[in-house]
């Protein structure tokens, strides 16, 4: 059984290897045929996917490292011999992979810079820059690949020092490591009206409400380069990615006209919406769709008079922005229209009842499997398993391919990320990547599974679980229930939290990391993230770094966690909606959606408040009536 059975999954990206060396190897050597002193290197594509394909990484190519995010700087071979640099690539990654990168890199080639929690990337290679060495004279970014906000501060940077930045606009990169790329046929295909509660001309006039006054829809072109934009726009779907059921292609919206172009990869998916439409509100649309060639595209775009082009710097990478110059060379520029992110933050009620359904086949597939792991953990080596497809000891592949089964038994199409099957020591590497077929699961350690899905509808689940693995005489030790029973009380504490609308995500996020603070743990990542058609959405964060506040109807995580290195971790993660408080017009509360039960095998009642315990209860009766309970409830009756 594979992790990739189910109908969306892309089988080809299971097993892509490469010499980093030779990828380093390359890279500089065309940086000497350049005169490049640097590049950095961006872990995304040109469309600024979160998990990009192993098969079009430039950052895997000269890492080995799969983490989904993490940049950083590439040295010439002349640089690292006048700055003593023995590893030609400095990679720069968060709390949720120092493990992980120091496991997959190889520390001669690859300087791993660990950050901190408040620590933040784009900072870290803007200090570095800001105070390079004299003999860094020419650095370089892939505008393809980069937003345009991380080009512009650059090009500031690069005017303060006296540096020349070049910003490869041709695929310079892609061609010097000569990797694969990323090729898909697969259709685009529109969602019903009930699943989502919009439509394509629908979505086009809440964006045009958001334009200034002085802006013309019909001479404004509002401009996209995100797949998840794509998607959102077209009220369509495209599975174009591994772990994504969003679009590869890029938006020009000008009045209810959408030139919807597919560049090389996505270049030969067929189109199943309607070219020509007229929504509810009565408005006509055409959709134009150019493939492939940018001089077609060109000619296509100089046809509309245009006096004003709008769209988000922090998410449009540095090439659309050339072309729109190009063909309107006279129209003012609007860098900060984020409205596409926050209004595909904002679900409808449709979204949310659709992103409801998707949770409760999730959480059933999800509790599934836990309650064979805890029982199989129990079995005596050499035993078949209650399914009879694998024999105790299970491993943690075993684990990952009895959800893959589970997911694909509710109807999943496919993963909305890599499962984290984790187990022991194992558990405190926070995005552990590839569950290992060899790591078998023994009697009393705990078992860390982070995990997600797509269904039909196209919406990503995520959930975070841990329990304990059990044997007859084999009992949780008292430091594996306490930082269980810490990390619950976070995630109650935010769940559950009654707050003002106008508190920013880093204020909501100590509902949660404050009860692993005082008990004297340290969690290295945020809290929340908002959740849709990617398991990662912009619009919505709750983490020390979020300086913007909750929106109504938008879908957060709340997954607390502590990690001990060497023993082993625990997160638990339930998504919720943001919700109007009941009473109280200027607060909101959280609706939670997702319910897999705890495992009161690790759960230490004595530490609960009688609030808590008020809250379990209602939580696991929830769980007992839905079928997805994992452990017996010992303050609930049992029929």
């Amino acid at each position: 059984m594979s992790h990739n059975t189910m109908k969306f999954a892309h089988k080809e990206t299971d097993h892509f290897e490469i010499s980093v060396k030779t990828g380093q190897q390359a890279l500089q050597s065309f940086m000497e045929r350049e005169g490049i002193d640097c590049i950095i290197i961006s872990s995304q594509d040109a469309f600024l996917s979160e998990y990009n394909s192993l098969r079009n990484s430039h950052r895997y190519a000269v890492s080995g490292f799969k983490g989904s995010t993490g940049d950083g700087i590439f040295f010439s071979r002349h640089m690292c011999e006048v700055l003593h640099r023995t590893a030609p690539f400095m990679l720069f990654v968060d709390g949720r992979y120092h493990l992980q990168a120091d496991k997959e890199c190889d520390l001669s080639l690859v300087e791993v810079v660990k950050m901190g929690l408040a620590d933040s990337q784009e900072k870290k290679m803007q200090d570095w820059f800001s105070n390079a060495p004299s003999a860094v004279k020419v650095f370089a970014l892939d505008g393809p690949r980069s937003t345009l906000r991380r080009c512009q501060t650059f090009e500031k940077i690069a005017q303060e020092k006296g540096l020349t930045l070049r910003i490869l606009l041709q695929g310079e990169v892609e061609t010097a490591l000569r990797l694969p790329g990323w090729t898909v046929t697969r259709p685009i295909t529109p969602l019903p009206d009930k699943v989502s509660g919009r439509t394509l001309t629908g979505n086009i006039a809440a964006l045009h409400k958001k334009l200034p006054k002085s802006a013309n829809p019909e001479k404004t072109c509002i401009l996209t380069a995100t797949s998840d934009d794509a998607a959102w726009l077209l009220n369509a779907r495209g599975f174009h990615m591994p772990y994504s059921s969003a679009i590869l292609s890029f938006c020009f919206i000008i009045g209810y006209d959408v030139v919807l172009f597919l560049p090389e990869g996505p270049d030969q998916s067929p189109i199943e919406i309607p070219l020509e439409g007229k929504g509810r509100s009565g408005h006509h649309y055409t959709l134009r769709v150019v493939r492939k060639s940018v001089p077609e595209l060109e000619t296509l775009l100089k046809k509309y008079r245009i006096d004003t082009v709008a769209f988000n710097a922090n998410t449009m990478n540095a090439f659309l922005p050339t072309i729109a110059a190009k063909v309107w060379p006279k129209a003012q520029t609007i860098i900060d229209f984020s409205t596409v992110e926050t209004a595909r933050a904002v679900k409808t009620e449709a979204e949310i009842n659709s992103m409801k359904a998707s949770f409760l086949k999730s959480s059933r597939s999800i509790a599934k499997t836990l309650r064979w792991l805890k029982a199989g953990a129990a079995l005596t080596p050499g035993t078949v398993t209650s399914d009879k497809l694998f024999t105790a000891p299970i491993s943690e592949k075993d684990v990952a391919d009895k959800l893959s089964h589970e997911f694909a038994a509710e109807g999943a199409v496919d993963h909305s990320f890599g499962t984290i099957a984790a187990t022991g020591e194992n558990g405190a590497i926070i995005h552990y990547s590839e569950a290992n077929p060899a790591r078998k699961v023994k009697p009393g350690e705990i078992f860390l599974l982070d995990c997600g899905a797509y269904f039909e509808e196209g919406f990503a689940t995520d959930t975070t679980r841990t329990v304990f693995c059990g044997a007859k005489g084999v009992n949780p030790e008292p430091w594996q229930k306490k930082i269980y029973t810490v990390t619950l009380k976070g995630a109650l504490g935010c769940l559950h939290a009654e707050f003002d609308r106008t508190l920013y995500g880093n204020q909501i996020d100590l509902y949660a990391r404050n009860h692993c603070t005082v008990n004297g743990y340290v969690y290295n990542h945020g809290t929340g993230h908002g959740i849709g058609i990617h398991v990662h959405e912009a619009g919505a964060r709750i983490s020390p770094l979020a300086t913007a506040c909750l929106l109504e109807h938008s879908i957060v995580s709340v997954e607390p966690g502590i990690y001990l290195e060497g023993k082993g971790g625990v997160r638990i993660e339930n998504i919720a909606v943001v919700r109007a408080h009941k009473t109280d017009k200027k607060k909101f509360m959280f609706e939670n959606i997702c319910f897999v039960g705890y495992d009161w095998d690790l759960i230490d009642v004595t530490m609960l408040t009688e609030q808590e315990k008020k809250i379990l209860i209602a939580y696991e009766k929830r769980c007992q009536k839905l079928g997805t309970s994992v452990t017996k409830c010992p303050l609930v009756k049992h029929k």
